[in-house]
């Protein structure tokens, strides 16, 4: 584990790793400042063996689990802020485009496999 090393390591690296990870969780005596901005609260539900993950991770990173989960919220709320972006703009693209509606196109379709197969026959 990272942890491990960093905290068997005497030197000036691992010195300043630890430094760097606890000011993630309390206000940070190097910069003066906590690693969040105070926001709103908000209380989650989670599946048992959820927690038990997020305890994991919090315990192994150093980190606190209010910080892991507002970073995931951040993550997730890009995400899908893109992805409703590009559902969005694809929209407008077929209200606006000069699409060929589905029956036109299955019975064009059609009409090319049947050259083909005729084409093939004649041959």
């Amino acid at each position: 584990m990272i942890s491990d090393v960093v905290k068997s390591d005497s030197s000036d690296v691992g010195r300043i790793l630890m430094e760097d990870r606890m000011c993630y969780d309390h206000h940070c005596p190097n910069t003066g400042r906590h690693p969040m901005p105070e926001g709103t609260t908000l209380t989650v539900r989670l599946k048992p063996e959820v927690e038990a993950q997020l305890s994991d991770l919090a315990h192994r990173t150093h980190r606190s689990q209010d910080t892991l989960v507002a970073e995931a919220i951040e993550a997730f709320l890009s995400q899908e802020g893109e992805d409703v972006a590009r559902i969005e703009a694809a929209l407008i693209e077929m209200e606006t485009a000069d699409l060929i509606p589905h029956e036109r196109a299955m019975d064009e379709l059609e009409a090319a496999i049947e050259e083909v197969i005729a084409a093939r026959g004649t041959r």
